[in-house]
């Protein structure tokens, strides 16, 4: 019943891709994965609909010599991800990636490899380092250097031979939301709130600081708030998405914004799982959107979440435990069990591992099981054999196998299954959510 439910929802999204992209274009990237810390690195669409699902979002299966080759079905130009650069591709386009670890050492080459070599420099404020070299100035004296940096920026933007004036004006939007950016986030570094003070506390030192400088920020925003086109830029999303909290910045009211953030709201709902009291509502929320790509990806995950909600099925994978033996999650059925998805280089997964033996402990008629999404297995034994956790059941699963049919974006990641093998809850809370996670193992410890 599982694998035939897998098969149709499989055959359900393939057609619902096909209508999408059918008559769409094609971008060929060709690359080569050299010093880099990732042999598969995937290929990130970073345009608006990516804040909703990760649906435009490519694997890169590289061969064993380090080549790839992979195709983009678009039918517009759209920002990507690649390794750690951003790259620019248009329908048609052949571009060629050697990646390193540093976007500065990446080559690249082929259509728009001049713009995408400008593009190598688009972390600029991370990358000067703007912060770090600028330990205890007063706001006003890195405002001026944040300031500096971006006048280098744009005479770099100057000296490209662009012929599409779109994109100048994009870099430059993408500019000044990063003096944006660069000028909110100095609140991290010139000690506005101490480490130790209270969310609220802290809130309300925020609120007062951006509040001193509105004015200017404002001046920045009136320069990208009136275009939905430059949505597409991460960083200008984002800080239009940060600055509608604060009433005294200026606020887009375009229609293409209003609807991005309806959109992000309701699709927040379903982070945590899709909710039953919430389903007929989300599910005729999809016809709403005006927007064909927005609306593309809310009803991907909506039908994602909807095969991971209560009462469903759940799906089935391989796992091995510590001696090699090969098990699937369903032969653990007849008892309620508690997933922990993890790794041993995770350390939120790592800060949770204590409270989740103390769980375990606590409720014996409940079956906790703990599965690593460790690439190397051989650290992941030391690190089961060293800790002997008696009361957790230890797997090793490959991270491929769970990922796209548990929807697994992050970890840790935990997750409620009963007796019969159907999903109490996918996103269950974390051990260090303690009174959620006890009512949960309290109602299903008999």
């Amino acid at each position: 019943m599982c694998f035939k439910r897998k098969i149709l929802i499989s055959v359900l999204l393939s057609v619902l891709f096909y209508q999408i992209t059918a008559g769409q274009g094609k971008v060929v990237i060709t690359g080569w994965v050299n010093d880099y810390n990732n042999k598969n690195p995937e290929i990130i669409y970073s345009g608006a609909s990516s804040e909703i699902n990760n649906d435009k979002d490519v694997k890169v299966l590289s061969e064993s010599s380090g080549f790839f080759k992979t195709e983009i079905i678009s039918d517009n130009p759209s920002y990507y991800k690649v390794g750690a650069n951003t790259v620019y591709l248009k329908p048609g386009d052949s571009v060629s990636l050697k990646l390193f670890r540093s976007s500065q050492t990446t080559e690249i080459t082929g259509d728009g490899a001049e713009y995408n070599n400008y593009l190598k420099g688009v972390s600029w404020v991370e990358k000067k380092k703007i912060f770090l070299n600028n330990l205890g100035v007063s706001y006003e004296r890195i405002k001026v250097v944040i300031d500096s940096f971006a006048v280098l920026r744009i005479q770099d933007l100057n000296e490209l031979k662009l012929n599409d004036k779109s994109l100048i004006e994009k870099e430059i939007a993408r500019i000044t939301a990063d003096r944006i950016s660069a000028r909110l986030t100095y609140a991290n570094y010139g000690r506005i709130y101490d480490w130790k003070d209270s969310d609220s506390l802290k809130n309300v030192k925020l609120y007062k600081f951006y509040g001193s400088f509105a004015d200017e920020i404002n001046k920045l925003l009136e320069i990208i708030i009136n275009r939905d086109d430059y949505l597409d830029i991460e960083s200008v999303r984002k800080v239009l998405l940060e600055c509608k909290n604060y009433d005294f910045f200026v606020r887009s009211n375009s229609a293409g914004f209003t609807e991005l953030c309806s959109v992000i709201d309701n699709s927040r709902l379903m982070d945590r799982g899709l909710n039953i009291k919430d389903y007929a509502g989300l599910k005729s929320y999809i016809d709403k959107i005006s927007s064909p790509e927005l609306k593309n990806s809310f009803r991907l995950k909506f039908l994602k979440r909807e095969a991971l909600m209560e009462g469903k099925a759940a799906f089935d994978f391989e796992m091995k435990d510590r001696n090699g033996k090969v098990f699937n999650l369903s032969d653990l059925k007849g008892k309620v069990l508690y997933i922990d998805l993890w790794a041993t280089w995770c350390l939120p997964c790592l800060a949770q591992g204590p409270m989740y033996t103390e769980l375990s402990k606590k409720y014996r008629s409940i079956t906790f099981v703990a599965i690593s999404i460790d690439e190397d297995e051989d650290k992941w034994k030391k690190k089961i054999i060293s800790e002997n956790r008696e009361t957790i059941k230890e797997f090793i699963a490959d991270q491929s196998s769970i990922k796209e049919i548990w929807e697994l974006r992050t970890i840790p990641r935990f997750i409620l299954i009963d007796k019969n093998f159907r999903i109490i809850t996918a996103f269950a809370p974390r051990p260090s959510e303690k009174m959620e996670i006890e009512e949960y193992l309290g109602y299903y410890k008999l």
